[in-house]
C-alpha cells in the first residue's frame, strides 16, 4: 500500500512539474491572447489630479500581455498616461482636468474585434472630496537606529505639497530627508521610545496619524 500511494504521490508531483513547464514555455513563446474582458466598470469617474489604474483580463490566462495595446480615445487633453508601459495588462492615468475621455484596450493587429472600452468622467474635486487615508496598520514597529517608511493614500487632486507630515517626539525619529511634504516619507530612528507622526493636508484638519513603536531590537 505504501508503495502504491508512494507512486500517485511522485506521478503527481511530475504531472504538476509537466504543467508548469507547459504554462513557462507559452508565456515565454509568445502566446497571443484570443480573448480579452474587463475588470471593473466600463465608466469611472475620478478628481482632477488623481492617479488611476485600468485593468483587463486576457485568455487564455498564459497569454503574453505583451500583445495588448492601450490608448487614450478621446480627452488627451483631459487625461494621460502616467507611464511609457501601455503595453500590459493594466496601464496607469492621470487625470488633468476636468472633463470625458474614452480609454481603449486591444490586442495587437485586432482592434476592431478585441476591444474594451471605457469612459473616464473627471471631475473638479472640491474641499469635501479631498480626502486621506492611512496605508497600512496605524502602529508602526522599528529597530532602533534603522530606517522606516509611511505612506497615505490621497483622493480629490491633492497636491504633494499640500501634504505636511510632523513628528510629535523628535529625539525618537527624525525625518530622514530635508523635505517633509508628499504622499510617503522616510524616517531614521534614533532610539528605543513611542511617537506619532502626523500627515496634515495643508490648511484643513484634515489628517491621519500614525503611532511609532521604535525597540532596542525588532525581529520582523
Amino acid at each position: 500500500m505504501k508503495k502504491r500511494r508512494s507512486k500517485v504521490i511522485l506521478f503527481t508531483a511530475v504531472l504538476a512539474l509537466f504543467l508548469s513547464a507547459i504554462l513557462t514555455v507559452s508565456a515565454y513563446t509568445g502566446v497571443k491572447p484570443k480573448k480579452i474582458s474587463r475588470i471593473g466598470t466600463a465608466a469611472r469617474t475620478v478628481m482632477v489630479g488623481d492617479e488611476f489604474e485600468l485593468k483587463v483580463k486576457i485568455k487564455p490566462v498564459y497569454a503574453d500581455d505583451d500583445y495588448l495595446r492601450w490608448k487614450i480615445v478621446s480627452g488627451k487633453d483631459v487625461i494621460r498616461f502616467d507611464d511609457y508601459d501601455t503595453y500590459d495588462d493594466e496601464a496607469d492615468f492621470r487625470a488633468l482636468k476636468a472633463g470625458t475621455a474614452k480609454v481603449r484596450c486591444y490586442i495587437k493587429g485586432k482592434e476592431t474585434s478585441t476591444k474594451i472600452n471605457f469612459t473616464i468622467k473627471v471631475k473638479k474635486p472640491t474641499s469635501a472630496d479631498q480626502t486621506i487615508t492611512r496605508v497600512g496598520p496605524a502602529t508602526q514597529l522599528a529597530e532602533a537606529y534603522d530606517d522606516i517608511e509611511l505612506e497615505v493614500k490621497k483622493k480629490g487632486g491633492i497636491a504633494e505639497s499640500q501634504l505636511e507630515w510632523s513628528i510629535a517626539d523628535t529625539d525618537i525619529l527624525q525625518f530622514d530627508e530635508w523635505k517633509h511634504t508628499g504622499h510617503e516619507m522616510e524616517f531614521r530612528t534614533l532610539k528605543p521610545g513611542t511617537t506619532t507622526v502626523t500627515c496634515q493636508i495643508k490648511g484643513t484638519s484634515k489628517k491621519v496619524t500614525f503611532t511609532v513603536k521604535v525597540l532596542a531590537y525588532y525581529d520582523d
